[in-house]
């Protein structure tokens, strides 16, 4: 307990004090009222914004006739996940889903979707499978579904390495939780 009154300038200091700490809790009280409120509209755009990306693919993955091989950027894995489940894909006629990786196209089908981001090195990849599948008996059908849009750069590079005809290339600009 204090004996001393306080002076002017302690009392201003305190008054200041007490009142920043009331204006803290009350931008704290303001900011969780508007966060209940926007949940609710946050969750709602969320849904909305993945059913579109999911009826994109659906849509796309069905404008390729017949069974299909699905190779995926490991970037987007998760992102398809919260979309798509396998169920799902499957009444889209995709026999499997294999990893974007170095080396030949995976076997499976002779039609190969390619789900990416547009990359050099993803690109680099998808050129080598197309001109590896160039020199075998049975070649493949290509389709490269960019997300979320092709790049000047990778339709460069497909050109580059002479590729560029062999593969149709679409885009899904509404995808959802892209990295």
């Amino acid at each position: 307990m204090r004996d001393k009154p306080f002076s002017q300038e302690q009392a201003l200091r305190r008054e200041q004090y007490c009142m920043s700490s009331t204006i803290k809790y009350s931008q704290t009280v303001l900011v969780s009222y508007l966060w209940d409120r926007m949940a609710g509209k946050i969750n709602l755009l969320s849904t909305i914004i993945k059913q579109a990306s999911s009826e994109k693919l659906f849509s796309l993955l069905n404008s390729i006739d017949g069974k299909k091989d699905l190779i995926l950027d490991k970037e987007l894995i998760c992102s398809l996940d919260y979309i798509a489940n396998f169920s799902q894909l499957k009444t889209c006629h995709v026999e499997k889903i294999f990893k974007l990786e170095p080396g030949s196209a995976p076997g499976g089908t002779n039609k190969c979707v390619y789900l990416i981001k547009p990359t050099i090195q993803n690109t680099k990849i998808i050129a080598d499978h197309i001109n590896a599948s160039k020199s075998i008996d049975s070649p493949k059908r290509f389709w490269i579904i960019n997300v979320p849009r092709k790049l000047f750069a990778s339709e460069t590079l497909l050109e580059r390495e002479g590729v560029y005809g062999y593969a149709k290339q679409m885009e899904i600009t509404s995808w959802f939780l892209v990295p």
